[in-house]
């Protein structure tokens, strides 16, 4: 049905009209959702590709239903990606409702504590109460060497003077690591109003930022949860056990290591879904939810889960999605910027010649370039009689035209 009625308009509103024995096609995928057949999956993809049906079923109710949902069956990536998906269709920002998810998931605080995960990054010099944390083995990239992800020494010096987030990330210790936490249980099941399995229950390291016990307090380390959607690249430089000693135990069916980690997958893979979601939520310049957003998702928090080596290409992939749509799609910069376009500059070839002597016309000459260079990447630089030069909102009268050098 999905591949059916995937880009064929005439389908989607052909199984939008259909009935069976009185009865609505499009009623009976509704009463399916709880049941992980299919039904949430098929309904995601109709309506952001639809909008007559996105108009006529994507409402609060059903968003609630959803969320509800949520709450009594744990966190299923297929029901969060209900969520991202209403948030544009074919392509377009849906603002209303990519606003109607940010007033019923995320501004009401119960309803965010019970439905996603929270976010934070801790200055592990500054903060008197900091727990001490190990050091992740280096990693291959994927030419084959390893990296520990710092940056080498020396490189500093190639780096343009001045760009948002530039002390932080040259000091010794670099960004600040990257933290989540969620509302748990040691025996979570279906229908139970925590949110899911307690990081204990799934044994996913903990550290005590108020060593008091709290559990506003008690946070896992990102790379933890998430090393499982990577795991024969990350699994031994992240949990100092080899992945296939722990593949093996995970392997009888039916174990506690398998349902152990079968439910450790789904969280970390929510997880992803829950970041591809702020990031449609602020897609196409929508401003309510970028101002809401910011306040949870620090520029530097999402540059440092960006350059993680130690994460898996589906986070780092949406913590890049979600900067490009909270920092840099927006105000001040221009709509568009970069697009196909009729030219604002010419650009003139130079005369050279080659070793005989000869003049070659109209071939353009390549110089070695330093991204230090000025002009050498796109600036973002304001003149001096725009209202927003010098404003101390650096997102806004950055001085320098590399603002952004980090992306």
């Amino acid at each position: 049905l999905q591949l059916a009625c995937s880009g064929n308009s005439e389908s989607q509103a052909y199984f939008g009209r259909r009935t069976n024995n009185g009865v609505q096609w499009m009623t009976t995928i509704l009463e399916q959702l709880e049941d992980p057949l299919g039904s949430a999956v098929t309904l995601s993809k109709l309506l952001s590709s639809n909008a007559d049906m996105m108009r006529r079923y994507a409402e609060p109710n059903l968003v609630l239903r959803f969320l509800q949902m949520i709450r009594d069956l744990g966190p299923q990536p297929r029901l969060v990606n209900f969520f991202e998906a209403i948030c544009t269709v074919d392509g377009k920002a849906v603002k209303s409702n990519q606003e109607m998810i940010l007033r019923l998931t995320w501004m009401n605080e119960e309803n965010r504590k019970k439905a996603f995960l929270v976010t934070n990054c801790f200055d592990m010099v500054k903060n008197p109460t900091t727990p001490t944390l190990s050091k992740f083995a280096p990693v291959s990239l994927p030419c084959g060497e390893k990296t520990d992800g710092k940056l080498a020494k020396g490189a500093a010096k190639k780096h343009p003077p001045n760009f948002i987030g530039k002390e932080l990330y040259e000091s010794d210790t670099s960004f600040h690591p990257v933290f989540v936490r969620w509302l748990g249980d040691d025996k979570w099941t279906a229908n139970v109003d925590p949110f899911y399995h307690s990081p204990k229950s799934l044994k996913i390291p903990t550290y005590d930022f108020g060593r008091d016990g709290r559990p506003e307090q008690v946070w896992c380390r990102i790379e933890d949860l998430c090393w499982v959607l990577e795991p024969e690249r990350l699994c031994e430089a992240v949990t100092g056990q080899t992945w296939a000693s722990v593949k093996t135990a995970s392997a009888v069916q039916g174990s506690e290591a398998a349902m152990r980690m079968k439910s450790h997958v789904q969280l970390a893979e929510y997880y992803v879904g829950q970041l591809n979601l702020i990031g449609k939520q602020c897609f196409g310049r929508s401003y309510n939810c970028i101002d809401w957003m910011q306040k949870s998702f620090s520029y530097e928090m999402l540059c440092s889960m960006c350059y993680n080596v130690h994460l898996p290409p589906k986070i780092r992939s949406a913590s890049t999605q979600l900067v490009k749509n909270l920092y840099l799609d927006r105000y001040p910069q221009l709509a568009n910027c970069g697009k196909a376009s009729l030219p604002e500059e010419l650009w003139v070839y130079e005369t050279s010649s080659d070793s005989k002597g000869c003049d070659l016309l109209n071939v353009p000459l390549l110089k070695p370039l330093q991204l230090s260079d000025g002009r050498s990447l796109a600036e973002f630089g304001i003149t001096p009689s725009h209202k927003f030069h010098n404003d101390p909102e650096p997102f806004f009268g950055f001085p320098t035209g590399f603002k952004f050098f980090l992306l």
